[in-house]
Order: structure tokens, then C-alpha cells, then sequence
């Protein structure tokens, strides 16, 4: 997944204006990676009174379907994606944790939920 232009010019406008850039444990800008999607997503209400949708086309938390954004740092749900136009979640689709090493093999399936295995092995690499 190429990053967003956001990431990529961001990134290189603090390295040469000397700017302080801090890192999280994977050495990606915590100015763009400091959250989860999670915590930002317009579903998170659907999330907290365990209103899941069981296909796409439903109303809900995307969960049961096999968003990870409960396991992928990123600012998605803030900068979006195409100019501000939109991401995946705003768009229909789960979350595909495309930000999180091991992408995509770990977070296959995409529109699963999430085997335990597999949030085990995204928790670990995270923690690295």
C-alpha cells in the first residue's frame, strides 16, 4: 500500500526543517501513527452498544466483518484519503489494517473477523 502524500511530505518537511519527529516503536512519525483507528472511527458508538453489522450493506460496526481497526495505528479517520474525500471505513469496507507489518498476509481475510492467532500476532509485532 503506498503511503498517504500526507505521511510522505509531512515526514520529509520535519527531517529537513529539523524539526523534533518523534517515533513510535515501528520508527513511523507518531504525528500520523499515534492512534488507532479505533478510536477515531465513525462506527466506534455502533462498537460500544455491540451494534455489528453482518454484511456490508447494514448499518453498524464493521467488526464481525473484519475491520482492524482495533489493532492498525493510523490517521485515517482524520486526514482521509483523495484529498479529504475519503478512507475505507467512510466508504463501506472494513478497515484492512494496511498500515501494520505482516500487511496483508496477516490481516487476511479481509472481510472476516479477526482470528485470535492472527490479533495475537499483530499485538506482538506491534509491541516490538
Amino acid at each position: 500500500m503506498p503511503p498517504h502524500p500526507d505521511w510522505f511530505l509531512g515526514t520529509i518537511s520535519a527531517l529537513l526543517l529539523e524539526k523534533n519527529l518523534e517515533l513510535d516503536d515501528l520508527l513511523r512519525p507518531k504525528l500520523f501513527f499515534s492512534q488507532l483507528i479505533h478510536e477515531n472511527c465513525p462506527k466506534r458508538a455502533d462498537f460500544d452498544k455491540g451494534k455489528f453489522a453482518k454484511n456490508l450493506s447494514q448499518e453498524g460496526c464493521l467488526y464481525q466483518l473484519g475491520c482492524k481497526g482495533h489493532f492498525t495505528y493510523a490517521d485515517c479517520p482524520l486526514r482521509e484519503w483523495n484529498e479529504g474525500i475519503n478512507w475505507c471505513i467512510k466508504a463501506g469496507s472494513p478497515c484492512l489494517g494496511c498500515t501494520e507489518p505482516g500487511f496483508p498476509d496477516f490481516n487476511s481475510p479481509f472481510y472476516e473477523k479477526t482470528r485470535l492467532e492472527t490479533l495475537k500476532k499483530c499485538i506482538d509485532t506491534n509491541l516490538r
